[in-house]
């Protein structure tokens, strides 16, 4: 509510610091020389004993203690209205969005109050400072550790003026909190811990999406920036190879079944979802790709599979596959091994009416493909397009799936997928032909 808070805060903040430091210091040292040992040891309120008017020292406290906690009231109140306007607490919290009409969140005072009392209860005035100050240093060091984080990660956004800041005064600032912490009171120190833990975890339980960022995922990024610099693919070595999987689907209704057989199959490599969209950007207004990346991470989601996505626009699905071929991954994190799905005539199962993760959810048709769509995911031109994975040195696998082997038609199929294998070898030694 300041008019230049990020200007004000920390000049306000650093001389109200350093001039409480100055008067303690003076008081300290002065009441060492003039006062005795046991004087300081039994009596909390000498002060009264040696000032000039005895009254001054009731007045301070009362000061002092009104001052205190006037502001704590307001200030704990705007931070429970804020919790309150985001849900994070549900209808426990709900009244204290109510607010006046000149915007003063006069329930949430109300429930500061409450809280205030039920401290107040514990009766010993020694004790409840300890209390405080011990969450009071629970405050800095998460703002340390947030400043820490945000220095860590190299956001662009943090910028901070003063001149002094970095990394090693963020990290000293939490360690010193945690010394003093535990010097005060260690059960207390044990029990804010705690207690911080577990409202981190139920805000991160219960917390929607988030429109002010996640600092997790900038220190990700910066992370896997750094590791996959290092990985070299230069440094490949059969022994630690893996699959890394590129499986193009054309229809997510009838290929929902082969993503999870894909999903247990890659065992800790790559696995990433491919698909082609027939079309040219010359001739349309728009990118229509971007708007179906949600669509698809809601689909990785909803079948609780470990997959990445990558959607390209192409004249041709041949041509499209060899752009996500090319292109899918970073790094030396790039698929070796194309799969296609076995194409036939047969009409396609909607397997997103038999999931129970799709029957009630809204996603059920937002990938705008209907159930009667193409049985697999190409046109039956596969040689050429298996022609091109080999030519760029990939894997291929094609994948079918078969009714149990007890039955007839199975023997049948896996005689067809043996013969194609063959065709398929038979081809790369003789070289491969358009026709």
């Amino acid at each position: 509510e300041l008019k230049n808070a990020s200007s004000s805060i920390p000049k306000g903040t650093i001389v109200a610091v350093v001039y409480t430091f100055v008067i303690y210091f003076f008081l300290f040292f002065m009441t060492s020389f003039t006062c005795e040992r046991a004087l300081l040891q039994g009596d909390y309120g000498f002060f009264r004993s040696i000032n000039v008017w005895p009254p001054f020292v009731l007045v301070g406290i009362y000061s002092a203690s009104l001052s205190a906690s006037m502001s704590n009231l307001i200030g704990a109140s705007r931070i429970l209205h804020a919790l309150a306007k985001d849900d994070l607490f549900g209808i426990v919290l709900a009244p204290a969005k109510i607010v006046s009409k000149g915007g003063n969140p006069w329930v949430a005072v109300l429930y500061t109050w409450g809280l205030v009392q039920l401290v107040l209860l514990v009766g010993k005035l020694n004790t409840i400072a300890g209390i405080v100050t011990v969450f009071y240093l629970v405050a800095y060091a998460a703002v340390d550790l947030a400043c820490l984080a945000l220095e860590w990660a190299s956001a662009p956004n943090f910028r901070p003026t003063f001149q002094l800041f970095s990394w090693h005064t963020c990290f000293l600032g939490i360690v010193s909190c945690l010394v003093m912490m535990f010097l005060i009171s260690p059960a207390g120190a044990s029990g804010s811990l705690g207690l911080m833990l577990l409202l981190l975890g139920f805000i991160h339980l219960r917390s929607a999406a988030s429109s002010w960022g996640y600092i997790s995922q900038a220190l990700i990024f910066h992370q896997v920036r750094k590791y996959l610099l290092l990985l070299d693919i230069r440094k490949d070595h059969v022994k630690f190879w893996r699959p890394q999987i590129l499986l193009m689907v054309a229809n997510p209704r009838g290929g929902s079944q082969l993503m999870k057989f894909i999903n247990h199959l890659k065992k800790g490599g790559l696995f990433v979802l491919g698909h082609v969209e027939i079309g040219d950007l010359d001739t349309m207004p728009s990118d229509p790709i971007q708007a179906h990346y949600n669509f698809w991470l809601s689909l990785v989601d909803k079948l609780n599979i470990k997959a990445f996505v990558d959607l390209t626009l192409s004249p041709s699905v041949r041509q499209g596959t060899q752009h996500l071929l090319r292109i899918t991954g970073l790094g030396g994190m790039k698929p070796n091994t194309l799969v296609l799905g076995f194409y036939d005539d047969c009409v396609p199962e909607d397997y997103f009416l038999q999931d129970p993760a799709f029957i009630q959810a809204r996603e059920n048709d937002e990938f705008g493909v209907e159930p009667g769509g193409p049985a697999g995911p190409f046109p039956p031109r596969y040689v050429a397009i298996i022609s091109d994975a080999v030519k760029m040195h990939k894997n291929v696998r094609l994948c079918a799936l078969l009714p149990p082997l007890g039955e007839g038609p199975a023997f049948l199929a896996l005689l067809l997928l043996l013969l194609l294998h063959h065709y398929i070898l038979s081809c790369r030694r003789e070289g491969w032909d358009e026709t």
